[in-house]
């Protein structure tokens, strides 16, 4: 047998063996298969022969015999579309040596839901080049925004980074403010606490909707969000306000649903308002993620205050319709 080696890196190091080797040899081999490998010597750590729960160390080598993952450096992607993502300009807002938070764009997905989409999730993949290159870890989004939500998304940049963001959002140490254009005139705070669902209809589709539940169900998810008007007009003859929005859980669908059921949908989401009509052509709403707020303590190293600025069409939006020229918090 020839064997092919391979370095533990940093994001892989303290993992069980066999969870490294399932998503590094994920598009090769099924989980039995890397069992009966390290079984039979075909897949060793330091040219030794190792048990499927053996924690790796740093610079430990990995010996995997080249018949089992032959193809493994064939390119398989379009030229085209990988030159696309890899070219492809991101705003980046913050970033560090564990996270990356970006400005996203208006309509494009953070994770494909259809084989040929590009998705934020595959360009930051692209892009990404560590000092060293781990087996087992790649970047991904810590949280989601829908795709025609705009602004801050993070990132993860190394294992550390993934893990302790996910700590600050569980531990609810972040808190996110939201600015987004509702239906109607909104004139004192509110306080929303309501529990939502994924409507079962949608569950097998690509776009899922949720809709707010009073009763017992299992699968409902407590929702707390603070809507503040910031200042009202109007748009097409009807009553708009511009309202900041800070929210404490993250569901799917939160924003849109809690505005839409509490009668200050958002003004063009067809989704949650059959009576309205998306604001143009070229955008449905407007719900942008602005901040981002945390403690100073945080582990991350991250400033207590991190903002996006609003997209272009946003800013156009205020300055035609709520006469506000320059937008600041």
């Amino acid at each position: 047998m020839f064997f092919l080696q391979y370095t533990i890196s940093p994001d892989d190091e303290n993992r069980r063996i066999d969870r490294v080797l399932r998503k590094f040899l994920k598009d090769d081999l099924t989980l039995s298969q890397i069992y009966k490998s390290l079984r039979n010597g075909q897949i060793k750590v330091n040219n030794k022969k190792i048990k499927q729960d053996y924690k790796t160390k740093k610079d430990d080598i990995i010996f995997i015999d080249e018949y089992l993952i032959k193809n493994k450096n064939e390119i398989k992607t379009n030229n085209s579309t990988e030159n696309f993502k890899k070219n492809y300009k991101l705003e980046v807002i913050f970033e560090n040596q564990y996270i990356k938070i970006i400005n996203k764009p208006y309509n494009i997905a953070v994770q494909k839901s259809q084989k040929d989409e590009i998705a934020l999730d595959d360009i930051i993949k692209s892009q990404y080049n560590p000092t060293e290159k781990s087996l087992s870890f790649k970047p991904g989004p810590l949280h989601r925004l829908d795709k025609k939500t705009t602004g801050l998304l993070t990132f993860s940049n190394n294992l550390i980074g993934a893990q302790k963001f996910s700590e600050i959002l569980q531990n609810h140490q972040i808190t996110k403010t939201y600015i987004a254009i509702l239906e109607g005139k909104l004139t004192t705070p509110q306080k929303w606490i309501d529990n939502i669902s994924i409507n079962k209809k949608s569950q097998q589709q690509d776009f899922k909707t949720v809709s707010i539940t009073k009763n017992q169900d299992k699968s409902a998810k407590e929702a707390i969000t603070e809507v503040f008007p910031i200042k009202s007009g109007f748009f097409n003859n009807k009553e708009i306000t511009l309202a900041k929005i800070n929210i404490y859980t993250g569901r799917t669908h939160q924003i849109r649903s809690q505005c839409a059921y509490h009668n200050f949908p958002l003004l063009g989401d067809t989704a949650y308002n059959k009576n309205t009509k998306k604001i143009s052509k070229d955008v449905d709403f407007f719900l942008h993620s602005y901040k981002i707020s945390l403690s100073p303590e945080n582990p991350l190293q991250l400033p207590t205050e991190i903002i996006a600025p609003l997209p272009k069409n946003f800013v156009n939006f205020l300055k035609n319709y709520l006469s506000i020229e320059d937008f600041v918090l």
